[in-house]
């Protein structure tokens, strides 16, 4: 132990010295009155420890800031109950320190100030009965009853009611001061290490003879710290001004320097900062530089010219920005510079967009064209428009599609895209600006060959079927969804003539519907029957002789040939129309009925 409390005196007298150089002043005297509280297992025979709490102070005198000479008083009782184990009764005990020694505080600008504390002195330790003496072992009973072999300290008696002893004692510790103010701080708290010896005193019959006997035990105090006198900074005065004066900006300088420059407003006037090929503009510094100025211009860090003003030109310069620059300087200013950017601009040509409205139409309707343009750059002025159509025609802002040509052979609807172009140009260049409009024509019903009857019959004879199953049929496969028209003629004079027209349409009707034999299997909803009697004319005579030179001979049975010599064969007929899908049908007077609403399916397939 004495080799470690080597080291630390060691330790905090470095620290000490360390300090001083940045001490403040300090307190001469320093008082620290408070709480004191020991921890300890005070003789051998006690087997457990004790607290003893009561009260204490310091008396510091400090040589130095950091080093001190503190004295050390208190005193504590213990509790009563942690000693009942000694004397089977109620003892009493409590002890008083005087202890001296050095103390090292290391003072700061922080109001945290550590300190260092090393003493030695005496620990006075004393036990009393609360009630009977010594020789009773505190009880009132009566007689001695000391055991045997059992040593009082010298100068006790039996009959005593209370022993009390010295015995030298060392501590070491530390604690934290938190300052308040000049002279008042808070001892937040001081923990130490307390050493006793109290050799071999025995007392109340607890030691064995002969031990030493020795304590290590724990002390921790807190408080107020008062402080006294210390030592007064003295005033330093502040040396004489040297002498000065004030500049231009207000400034103060010594009058041996000179006043700042002043600071030049520099900045470039340019009137177009973006130029088209061929043009120059003049760019100048702007107004409130001194008279007296130097410049140097710059193109891209290239110095150019020292004149006032810059000529820029666009003459051999690619299309691109330009940084221009300019320093100029002036006795009595600081040297400015500024800068600015210059575009050479490419030529674009215009871009415009052609607009038709409606985008699709139906032959011979019109449609409203108009160009949206946009100039370009570094061309001029632009031309008026320029439309052209590759059908049709344009007419001021409108098209026209009355002329645009569609194949006559082709029953079905049309549908032709006709491009629009729009020539834009400037002084410079040009641009066609491209739309389309489709062109619609609608389908129309086709007129097939007639299917004609002999006199007074209704039967559908082989020249009629190839009509139907032969002619129909291809315009049936390619459009499913289309309708089949039949209308009914009859002669006025023809003999058996009542309902012969409609029974002729349901035959032909049934020919395309019946699904079997050679029938065929068109839905029967979408064939339309049309009566058109004697007195309606109906359409033109579409004649279909079989036998003649433009249609192949075909065999009839007996009786069902019809000669083409027949004058009035063209009034014992049925039409054949195929509309096809979103066609409109031809017009009849007399409106058309579904052949399924006819009953035809009850004709089955005509021989």
């Amino acid at each position: 132990m004495r080799g470690h409390m080597k080291e630390l005196v060691v330790l905090t007298a470095a620290l000490s010295f360390a300090t001083v150089a940045g001490a403040q002043e300090f307190p001469r005297v320093e008082t620290a009155p408070g709480f004191m509280y020991i921890h300890t297992t005070p003789f051998t025979g006690l087997d457990h420890s004790i607290n003893c709490a009561g009260f204490g102070g310091t008396i510091a005198v400090n040589v130095t800031s950091v080093i001190g000479l503190a004295a050390d008083l208190g005193f504590c009782k213990s509790f009563s109950s942690e000693l009942s184990a000694i004397d089977n009764g109620t003892v009493n005990g409590s002890g008083g320190t005087y202890l001296f020694g050095p103390r090292f505080t290391f003072r700061n600008s922080s109001r945290v100030r550590p300190f260092l504390e090393v003493s030695g002195g005496i620990v006075r330790a004393k036990l009393s009965c609360a009630s009977g003496n010594i020789g009773n072992y505190c009880n009132s009973t009566g007689a001695t009853q000391l055991p045997a072999g059992t040593i009082l300290t010298a100068g006790y008696h039996p009959s005593d009611t209370s022993v009390s002893t010295n015995a030298p004692a060392f501590s070491i510790g530390g604690g934290f001061d938190i300052r308040v103010s000049k002279k008042f701080s808070i001892r937040l708290v001081q923990a130490e290490y307390l050493y006793t010896a109290f050799g071999n005193d025995c007392h109340f019959a607890i030691c064995n003879t002969g031990t030493n006997n020795s304590q290590n035990s724990f002390r921790l105090k807190s408080g107020i710290v008062v402080g006294w006198g210390g030592e007064r900074e003295t005033p330093v005065l502040p040396p004489a001004p040297p002498p000065t004066k004030t500049c231009w900006d207000g400034s103060t300088v010594l009058v041996s320097r000179e006043c700042p420059n002043r600071n030049m407003a520099l900045s470039l006037s340019v009137s177009e900062p973006e130029l088209c090929p061929g043009n120059v503009v003049t760019i100048k510094p702007s107004e409130g530089v001194p008279g007296n100025a130097t410049y140097q211009w710059s193109i891209d860090g290239q110095p150019i010219s020292k004149a006032a003003a810059l000529e820029f030109g666009t003459n051999g310069r690619e299309p691109r920005t330009y940084k221009v620059s300019l320093t100029a300087g002036a006795a009595g200013y600081n040297d400015a510079t500024t800068e600015t950017a210059i575009t050479v601009q490419p030529y674009r040509a215009p871009t415009g967009n052609l607009d038709i409205s409606p985008s699709e139409i139906w032959f011979g309707e019109k449609a409203t064209v108009s160009a949206r343009v946009t100039p370009g750059q570094c061309g001029g002025a632009l031309r008026p428009p320029v439309i052209s159509a590759s059908e049709g025609s344009v007419t001021d802002n409108v098209f026209d599609s009355s002329t645009v040509q569609f194949d006559p052979s082709n029953y079905k609807e049309q549908r032709k895209t006709i491009k629009l172009v729009a020539n834009v140009s400037d002084q410079r260049g040009s641009i066609a600006a491209e739309a389309s409009v489709v062109v619609k024509k609608k389908a129309t019903a086709k007129r097939l060959p007639d299917i004609i009857f002999p006199e007074g019959k209704a039967r559908v004879n082989n020249c009629g079927k190839r009509v139907l199953l032969e002619e129909l049929k291809p315009y049936i496969d390619n459009d499913p969804t289309g309708k089949v028209i039949l209308i009914g003629h009859i002669r006025e004079k023809e003999g058996g003539a009542a309902g012969l027209d409609q029974q002729r349409a349901l035959n032909a009707a049934a020919v395309i519907s019946a699904g079997q034999g050679v029938c065929y299997n068109f839905a029967a909803s979408r064939i339309m029957v049309g009566l058109a009697g004697s007195t309606e004319p109906g359409g033109d005579f579409q004649s279909y002789f079989c036998g003649t030179s433009t249609v192949p001979r075909t065999v009839e049975t007996a009786g069902n040939q019809v000669n083409e010599s027949d004058l009035n064969a063209k009034y014992r007929r049925v039409e054949v129309w195929f509309v096809p899908t979103g066609a409109e049908p031809p017009a009849f007077a007399n409106g058309y009925k579904d052949a399924a609403s006819m009953s035809v399916a009850s004709l089955g397939c005509p021989r």
